[in-house]
């Protein structure tokens, strides 16, 4: 099945295109602290082997398991944090790993 619709997409603001495969494929241009502070909070429970990220403001009123994902939701349904389980299992090595624990204001040794 191919997503392609034969009409040619232009790039969305703050992304380039790049690839000369005939395809096009968009690149986004943005720094990578300026995408580490958009992440409000990121913790790292090892002997849980969780991952979570503290995305949103907000009192959190519901939850919704999506495979090794729990979406920790608003009142208004709208997503304040996700647990990802079996991290090890499921993420690509990162700085995940080095996050600060679960209780801890400080970084991870």
């Amino acid at each position: 099945m191919s997503l392609d619709s034969g009409f040619a997409a232009s790039p969305r603001p703050g992304m380039t295109e790049s690839g000369s495969n005939g395809k096009q494929y968009y690149k986004r241009d943005v720094r990578q602290d300026r995408e580490a502070r958009a992440m409000t909070d990121m913790t790292y429970d090892p002997e849980a082997d969780a991952v979570y990220l503290r995305l949103g403001r907000g009192e959190i009123v519901a939850q919704e398991e999506h495979g090794p994902l729990i979406c920790d939701l608003d009142a208004e349904r709208r997503i304040v944090g996700i647990e990802i389980l079996s991290a090890e299992k499921v993420l690509a090595p990162g700085d995940w790993q080095n996050a600060r624990r679960p209780g801890r204001a400080d970084a991870a040794e």
